[in-house]
């Protein structure tokens, strides 16, 4: 997409956004934003997201949907991207270098490649879009040393169609029996039915929210996260393009 504003720079920017202020596990997302420079000082502007392929539409299958695994794609451009009636947040990086642009044109293809085959995870709990945003972030800026996303499953904002479950959950005094109870309500609406997708390593292995290291301990990557942790982010990322048109 082309811009027709300028950014005084000669360097490619990358930017992680979200949308939705509030810690609401409904109506947020998180996509990333790549700018590149045009000769005549304009730029185009990529932005990618990662969706699941399928979509629920009764309670039963929002329920779900929820804690099953799906076929993820990603989407260029992202759709979220002109949904300016909602609040949203950036956080444009330093210029990227050289290899680091060689990096991520490289990250992104292997993911293309694999979103085409049907062997991308997408998992609302687990491999959802903002634990993908954070892996890029990662592969580019090892050393940030900062979870955009990363929140406690007891600080989210719970749609009204599970709130009920919910409601019980974070009332269990005993922290085992919280646990405990969690993890049944995943097992029953469907934590352990996953599919066998091929991993980054071209490994053949059947992939479920069950077997999610962050699902277990409680926490989940929720893009409205970034609009809280702003100024933390802003104290480690050293970029001139913090206040610029991205």
């Amino acid at each position: 997409m082309r811009q027709i504003f300028k950014l005084a720079t000669p360097y490619l920017l990358f930017a992680p956004r979200a949308l939705n202020p509030n810690l609401s596990a409904r109506d947020t997302h998180s996509w990333i934003e790549i700018a590149i420079p045009l000769e005549d000082g304009t730029f185009n502007l990529l932005s990618i997201g990662k969706f699941t392929k399928v979509f629920p539409i009764t309670t039963w299958e929002q329920l779900q949907f929820i804690y099953r695994t799906y076929q993820g794609i990603l989407t260029i451009v992202d759709p979220n991207k002109f949904h300016h009636s909602r609040s949203r947040i950036a956080v444009p990086f330093p210029p990227l270098a050289k290899d680091q642009f060689i990096q991520l044109m490289g990250a992104l293809r292997q993911d293309l490649l694999r979103a085409q085959k049907e062997d991308f995870v997408f998992q609302v709990q687990g491999d959802n879009c903002a634990r993908w945003v954070q892996k890029m972030v990662n592969i580019l800026f090892p050393n940030l040393g900062i979870e955009l996303f990363s929140m406690s499953h007891d600080d989210i904002i719970i749609p009204f169609f599970i709130m009920p479950f919910i409601w019980i959950q974070r009332n269990i005094p005993i922290e085992s029996v919280k646990n405990a109870f969690r993890m049944s309500l995943g097992l029953f609406l469907g934590a352990l039915e996953g599919q066998e997708f091929t991993n980054e390593t071209g490994e053949k292995v059947f992939t479920r929210l069950y077997d999610d290291v962050n699902w277990n301990k409680g926490t989940l990557e929720l893009p409205a996260k970034l609009f809280e942790i702003l100024e933390t982010v802003k104290q480690r990322v050293s970029s001139p393009f913090l206040n610029s048109p991205l």
